[in-house]
């Protein structure tokens, strides 16, 4: 488990736009009532980070400069969860129940998704890179997952 603490300040010097800088805003004041967040990057809270419509926006910009870790979600149940447009590039998802999940629209590009169970999946319009390894019944046409012919 990876403990995390994130500050306004923080989030002000790597560019955080408003609407992130207010969600970070009721989240802190939520916890601790202060300029400060913290807690633990458990697979709970980050499964809550995917879900949460509010957070979920902001997940990748912070993965992407850095102030929070990869998603790691091995053998995660996630059946029939709606990450319609999640950030999960090279995101872990060995071996996670994705079955009905909504992922149209998801950055799944350099995500690890052997033994991932994909069955009924949304994938349309999902980003994949054309060199990572194949989703069966999917092919990769400009970037964007679409349905094998």
């Amino acid at each position: 488990m990876i403990h995390i603490e994130l500050t306004r300040a923080e989030l002000l010097a790597a560019g955080a736009d408003c609407d992130g800088l207010s969600v970070f805003d009721s989240l802190a004041l939520a916890s601790w009532g202060g300029d400060r967040l913290r807690y633990d990057w458990t697979e709970d809270r980050q499964i809550w980070a995917l879900l949460c419509v509010d957070v979920r926006p902001h997940v990748g910009w912070l993965i992407d400069v850095g102030l929070l870790p990869r998603i790691v979600l091995p053998r995660a149940d996630l059946s029939g969860a709606d990450l319609s447009g999640a950030y999960l590039t090279g995101a872990y998802l060995t071996g996670a129940n994705l079955s009905r999940a909504n992922l149209r629209d998801a950055d799944l590009s350099g995500a690890d998704l052997s033994g991932a169970d994909l069955r009924w999946a949304d994938l349309r319009w999902a980003y994949r890179y054309s060199d990572d390894p194949p989703i069966p019944g999917w092919t990769v046409a400009d970037c964007r997952l679409q349905r094998s012919a």
